[in-house]
């Protein structure tokens, strides 16, 4: 039996965050770009 996690109805939505909303995120958690995850194709 095969199973697609990305489409289980508990997987939030993920979107791209505009330039100014990933600055906010920054300074919010007083954090770095290189701190952050990367997410790969």
């Amino acid at each position: 039996m095969s199973f697609d996690v990305h489409k289980h109805q508990l997987v939030c939505k993920h979107s791209k965050l505009s330039d100014a909303d990933k600055e906010a995120l920054l300074k919010q958690y007083e954090i770095k770009v290189q701190d952050l995850p990367k997410i790969l194709k």
